[in-house]
């Protein structure tokens, strides 16, 4: 071990120097292959160094093999640094006039000898990259997202070292040095990889959706939140280095349209590209085709399920309709009143619809036992906001139940008077006299005075007539019991009360009390009112008007004020 560290020391050691040093020595441009072929001597020592350094990584593990990655990654800059100042140089002397012909040979014959190495080194790391790969789907909990976060680490650096050698390229084919198996290499592995990340990208969506789909249904299960954590690193990455090699295609001037249009499509992310008409018409392309696979796919189900949906609704509908019949039949014999018939006759199809209604949520998935629940809690919280409301559902019940009054009854009630046209368990609506329709809450009727005016089949007309002191009372007598007796909606049974009831100030009065059917009374009330006004007036029998003595006192003395009056007008 301790060889292997002195080693590393060495190698350290020997690339310690930048190799971009040297590129300032001489601005000579006779002198250009001599400084080119120092710089390339640089070079070599760097990789030498990263190539020892890769022999030693492949054998290490931990903490150690973390270490000397760094290492290569800082070998690898400098290796970048020095090819970028090469290129630089070359194209400086070229510039100048300078013949570069030597240099660009030196550095392509270096180059050449240099890419196996250097290629195999991309192949290393993609190698431990996917090696990770397939350890992530043999654990779980932490450990699983631990490595995700390794293999993450390690894409990055890739990436970063795919870029640079998309820099080193560009700039040595501006300097005229012959990079083409670099340039190959970088069209093959940068397509190769662009459209295995688009389906990686897919498969981590996927991933990701079923991992959040079972938190879902176990939101307490830590190794399901530890699922979706993993499953979001491995998206967020897969994303990242599609988008990575999209740019760098772009930079060699490499078809990337279809992969733009694939990388909104597996994301879903929108960004600038939807401005480029070819980009926005791919999307709008794939996103149809979607929509029509997923259409082929799921249409037959979907049909299927809405008519099967249709036809129970309809069957529930045609039960609900038997149901009412049926209770309507079964409470037509009973003593209900009318409105309790009615509302039974409700309730019995809404309660079959209700039934439908829950077999129609369940052949659409519906769970109806957390529903339930929610509709428990959620009933106790409306219950505390609608407490007005609830009171006139409990007001409804105790009028359905006690039958105060019926459909067309003629009530008194909250203070106002009127038929009953229409109840429900929150309100009654009530038609006035005047034809205005007025809805009064239950809980104002059940909590006041009900006044049932036409509850009974008979109802007593009460009148009082007055005559004046000067009248026979006894004709008075006979002329009433005349225009009573001619009424034919007066009931024989029970007998009219005709009485001389109060010696008033002013007049006699009498009373008139008489037995009719309901739906005559305002007719009985009415006649009689001007049977005896005409009747009294052909007896000459006088009804008086309101009277009122006025006596006004003056000092000690109470004057007459007719007299006062007729005293003032002598004088």
């Amino acid at each position: 071990m301790l060889i292997r560290l002195g080693f590393i020391s060495l190698v350290i050691l020997l690339g310690t120097t930048p190799p971009s040093s040297v590129a300032a020595q001489t601005a000579d441009p006779a002198a250009a292959s001599e400084v080119i072929a120092a710089q390339i001597s640089k070079l070599r020592e760097a990789a030498r160094a990263r190539d020892s350094l890769s022999v030693l990584a492949d054998s290490a593990s931990g903490a150690s093999r973390e270490f000397l990655d760094e290492l290569i990654a800082q070998r690898d800059e400098e290796v970048h640094d020095g090819v970028i100042s090469l290129a630089e140089e070359i194209e400086s002397d070229q510039r100048r006039g300078a013949d570069v012909t030597g240099a660009r040979a030196l550095v392509a014959e270096w180059l050449h000898g240099d890419w196996p190495l250097y290629a195999n080194q991309l192949e290393r790391r993609l190698r431990t990259i996917v090696s990770l790969g397939s350890t992530v789907e043999q654990v779980t909990g932490p450990e699983r997202l631990a490595i995700e976060s390794q293999i993450t680490q390690r894409s990055e650096r890739l990436v970063r070292a795919y870029e640079s050698l998309v820099d080193e390229v560009m700039g040595l084919e501006k300097a005229g040095v012959d990079v083409a198996e670099r340039h190959r290499f970088l069209v093959q592995g940068l397509t190769s990889t662009a459209r295995s990340q688009v389906t990686r990208v897919q498969l981590a969506g996927r991933a990701r959706a079923n991992a959040l789909a079972r938190l879902s249904h176990d939101a307490s299960n830590a190794e399901l939140r530890f699922a979706l954590e993993a499953a979001d690193e491995r998206l967020k990455r897969t994303s990242q280095t599609l988008w990575a090699a999209i740019l760098l295609m772009d930079r060699l001037h490499l078809e990337t349209r279809d992969l733009r249009v694939a990388f909104i499509n597996a994301t879903g992310k929108i960004n600038t590209d939807v401005f480029n008409v070819r980009v926005l018409l791919g999307v709008v392309r794939a996103q149809g085709i979607q929509l029509l696979d997923f259409l082929a796919l799921r249409a037959p189900q979907w049909l299927f399920q809405i008519g099967l949906i249709a036809v129970t609704f309809f069957a529930f509908r045609a039960l609900s309709h038997l149901a009412r019949r049926a209770a309507g039949r079964a409470v037509g014999y009973s003593h209900f009143s009318e409105l309790m018939r009615g509302t039974i006759v409700a309730l019995a199809g809404v309660a079959v619809m209700l039934v439908g209604l829950v077999v129609i949520l369940t052949q659409l998935g519906v769970q109806i036992a957390p529903l339930m629940a929610g509709f428990g809690v959620a009933g106790v919280v409306i219950g505390f906001a609608m407490q007005s409301t609830l009171s006139n559902f409990a007001a409804g019940g105790m009028i359905l139940w006690n039958r105060p009054f019926d459909l067309g009854d003629d009530i008194e009630v909250a203070g106002v008077s009127g038929t009953v046209r229409h109840m429900n368990l929150v309100s009654t609506t009530i038609l006035t006299g005047d034809n205005q329709t007025i809805v009064i809450p239950n809980s104002s009727i059940w909590g006041g005075v009900i006044r049932n005016q036409t509850s009974q089949a008979n109802r007593r007309v009460d009148l009082t007539f007055a005559i004046s002191y000067g009248d026979d009372v006894e004709k008075a007598e006979r002329a009433l019991d005349q225009i009573v007796s001619e009424q034919e909606q007066v009931l024989k049974e029970p007998a009219p009360i005709i009485r001389l009831h109060q010696l008033a100030d002013s007049s006699v009065n009498f009373v008139v009390r008489v037995w009719t059917p309901k739906r005559y009374y305002w007719d009985v009330y009415w006649g009689i009112t001007r049977a005896v006004k005409l009747g009294f007036d052909r007896e000459d029998i006088t009804i008086p008007a309101p009277q009122r003595d006025v006596r006004l006192q003056l000092g000690k003395a109470a004057i007459d004020p007719v007299v006062a009056v007729s005293g003032a007008k002598d004088s």
